[in-house]
């Protein structure tokens, strides 16, 4: 079994979306394994976790398709609904009958993803996206947690949406980014024209151009608009890590979420320093020399963890 597989597993159970049995499965396995004392390497661990749960999968689903139940494969669903809401990680989209992808990035992982309509979306670390896979439809719509980078094909007679648990992002043809959370969201646009608008209706819609930005606060339910880099924008979608007078404390949120580590400040001195800097595929080792020069900081790597003090 693929490490890649391994992977999606983990990251379909990190946003829950394994099934109680599967998780079942999963501690047995490991327990059986505490108990006996058996001494197996990770990644056999790994092959035989996924080989069981895949295993149970099919089992269900043979049942299912005997009883015509339900039917579904393991990235593509097949949702039979009429007039109700198919809600996912407080995401809703509405159809009758259609076919939904849905794909998750873990720690340090992107992907790029290509649309029914040749569109695409490139999806930061720890994200998540759902689509249908018609291409009949009379708006092409996606959903999306996390964060994304969308290119979308011009298409005047089918807009397309972007859906998060805070706002609606509609466009024609354009380019822009989407950095959504249960709390904000933050559209940025690098090319064409979108329309924002809140779902709870806590300011007027409003419409954005090229290197033009709206940061949405749903705790404050405030929405402030900024002049942006359309170069900026969309460094990340390309693999570049750019900082431009970027304060500490965000620089080391974003260098966990880009390499998928844990940092730990043990000084307060860095906190009002801000970062310039551009890296394009650099290790999180190099960056951090990068970091020494400029601030003058000491750093260490203990296990799993990045100690950084003065």
């Amino acid at each position: 079994m693929e490490e890649k597989e391994f992977r999606d597993l983990l990251n379909r159970s990190k946003w829950g979306k394994t099934s109680e049995h599967e998780e079942q499965i999963l501690k047995k396995f490991l327990e059986t394994k505490l108990e006996s004392n058996q001494d197996i390497s990770i990644d056999n661990a790994k092959q035989r976790v996924l080989e069981a749960t895949i295993f149970e999968i099919k089992l269900r689903k043979r049942k299912r398709l005997l009883s015509n139940a339900f039917k579904y494969a393991a990235t593509i669903v097949l949702l039979i609904y009429g007039g109700f809401e198919i809600i996912s990680n407080g995401i809703s989209l509405k159809d009758n009958q259609n076919y939904f992808v849905e794909v998750y990035t873990g720690d340090g992982e992107r992907k790029t993803v290509i649309l029914p309509d040749s569109s695409t979306v490139v999806l930061n670390a720890n994200s998540y996206c759902r689509y249908s896979t018609k291409t009949n439809t009379p708006q092409r719509e996606i959903a999306l947690k996390g964060e994304g980078f969308f290119n979308v094909r011009p298409n005047k007679k089918r807009p397309f949406i972007v859906h998060t648990s805070q706002v609606k992002t509609t466009v024609l043809g354009t380019s822009f980014n989407v950095n959504s959370s249960q709390s904000s969201a933050v559209i940025s646009v690098a090319t064409g024209r979108v329309k924002v608008e809140s779902l709870q209706h806590d300011f007027t819609p409003v419409e954005l151009i090229k290197n033009e930005q709206i940061n949405y606060n749903a705790t404050t339910r405030i929405a402030q608009l900024a002049q942006v880099d359309a170069i900026y924008i969309s460094d990340w979608s390309r693999g570049i890590l750019h900082f431009q007078n970027t304060p500490f404390i965000k620089v080391i949120e974003d260098l966990e979420h880009w390499y998928g580590v844990s940092i730990h400040l043990r000084s307060t001195d860095f906190n009002n320093r801000t970062i310039t800097g551009k890296y394009e595929g650099k290790s999180i080792s190099f960056v951090l020399d990068d970091l020494s020069f400029m601030l003058d900081l000491k750093y260490e790597i203990k296990e799993s963890m990045i100690l950084i003090s003065k």
